[in-house]
């Protein structure tokens, strides 16, 4: 399976893989505001299979961090520090706040039939 193997200051950090079918990814961003910033990594993942999401690796950097991703091919991973499914209820309920915000910053008005779900 394609994994990716990451380093951070020469230290082994995990290596991560999701099999042949699911998302890998490993994200390094940068937060920045008046109130507060933030840098950080994390190596992640989805097991599409049985719609679980896993966290390798989530770490807070700094400046002068070195951070080394290879793409290998191995039969073996490292476990997931974290494996979990995401809560129904409050996905749906974040999907329509999304929604409500997006049509308040258009102006639209959205219109709940009687017998719908809210």
């Amino acid at each position: 399976m394609r994994a990716f193997k990451v380093h951070l200051n020469s230290q082994r950090l995990c290596v991560a893989g999701v099999g042949e079918q699911g998302v890998l990814s490993a994200i390094v961003d940068y937060v920045g505001s008046d109130d507060h910033s933030r840098l950080h990594l994390r190596v992640g993942g989805l097991f599409t299979q049985t719609d679980e999401h896993a966290v390798w690796r989530s770490r807070s950097l700094k400046v002068g961090d070195r951070i080394v991703l290879t793409v290998i091919e191995t039969d073996t991973v490292d476990r997931p520090r974290k494996r979990y499914r995401p809560d129904s209820k409050t996905a749906e309920k974040n999907q329509k706040a999304y929604v409500r915000a997006w049509a308040n910053k258009f102006g639209w008005e959205i219109v709940i039939p009687p017998n719908a779900a809210k």
